[in-house]
């Protein structure tokens, strides 16, 4: 039986169209429907944390030239293969594609359920999901961390992993569950670090991603996840850094574009 596939990601065209990519290129026809969300960012998020914000000095904390580096990459990036969005982007591939603003509302719930999926695939989505959305899939919710787990729960892992000089980083496919980048893995990739640069790290980092995610779905499909044991590994969560995780990973000699 062919399962029925149905995807969540973010706006963000170089790097969503490059996480999809092989996924839709072997199991396209498994997906029934793509969501996207419009914004990177929770602005209550941001505003919850205005005043941690104010007391580490940002923007200032972030050196001049990466600010200068990364307006050019914004203005460079502003469209890819002659489409501005990925709306545009995955509809004339051939997907129905809509977007979508929360996942929270019995609106949503309901809109979702009828769908019949077996398997929903958060691909850099940047919404939380209710118990409610998650019991709705027959197979489940699955969600990509592009960090390692459980040692870097959270966010902005690359960032993460230089300011600590790790020499290994990576990307998780793990069920989705109530507590945040929680729930069994079920795909993972590992690798050495060889950028200096935050954007470095998450390009490499998002290429393998997409290999990754095909794993995972292959291994759902025949029936036999076989979850990663984490018993050994150090359970940690990041998310924003200081003024000070600036300082050290400047002093580390990296960057953030």
């Amino acid at each position: 039986m062919i399962p029925r596939v149905v995807i969540f990601t973010v706006d963000h065209l170089e790097y969503s169209s490059l996480v999809l990519k092989p996924l839709l290129e072997k199991h396209g026809d498994t997906v029934i429907k793509i969501y996207v969300s419009k914004s990177l960012f929770d602005w209550r998020f941001l505003r919850k944390r205005f005043w941690f914000f104010i007391k580490n000095g940002y923007p200032f904390c972030i050196r001049f030239g990466d600010l200068i580096r990364y307006i050019r990459w914004r203005v460079q990036n502003s469209s890819l293969h002659g489409y501005r969005n990925m709306v545009d982007y995955l509809r004339a591939a051939g997907y129905e594609t809509e977007y979508i603003s929360e996942i929270q509302s019995e609106f949503s719930l309901a809109q979702i359920r009828d769908l019949r999926a077996d398997i929903i695939l958060f691909a850099l989505f940047d919404k939380i999901a209710p118990q409610a959305f998650l019991n709705i899939p027959k197979i489940g919710v699955f969600n990509i961390h592009l960090g390692m787990l459980p040692e870097y729960r959270g966010g902005l892992s690359s960032f993460w992993v230089l300011r600590f000089g790790e020499s290994v980083a990576g990307a998780t496919m793990h069920e989705a569950v109530a507590r945040i980048d929680s729930g069994d893995i079920i795909a993972e990739i590992r690798f050495p670090i060889r950028a200096n640069s935050m954007k470095g790290l998450m390009d490499e980092t998002v290429e393998k991603t997409g290999l990754m995610i095909v794993e995972g779905i292959d291994r759902l499909i025949d029936g036999n996840p076989q979850p990663i044991p984490t018993n050994n590994r150090p359970e940690r969560y990041f998310l924003i850094p200081t003024h000070n995780d600036f300082i050290e990973f400047y002093r580390r000699g990296n960057r953030l574009i």
